[in-house]
């Protein structure tokens, strides 16, 4: 937990997107950055790229919702902790 978090994280949904193949040998480089935050919701995308290639093998969003752990009712996510997810989409 955040020093000043007052609340959990609780995933609301997966979506994942098979693009290309990948085979027992192939080494997987595994990229991850918060592409939205609205609210109480937070969109994180995880992407499995080919070491060989640099392409997109597996591509996975997940939505997460901060929510006050004794109701578990959403809450607006702090500013400190939104600026601490935040980063620029890698570059490929």
């Amino acid at each position: 937990l955040h020093p000043n978090s007052a609340g959990v994280w609780m995933v609301r949904s997966h979506q994942v997107n098979y693009r290309l193949g990948a085979f027992l040998e192939d080494t997987l480089n595994i990229e991850t950055y918060v592409k939205e935050i609205r609210g109480p919701l937070s969109l994180r995308v995880v992407d499995f790229l080919s070491a060989q290639t640099n392409k997109v093998v597996v591509n996975c969003n997940t939505q997460w919702c901060y929510v006050d752990p004794d109701n578990r009712k959403p809450l607006r996510i702090p500013l400190e902790i939104s600026n601490s997810f935040l980063s620029p989409k890698p570059p490929y």
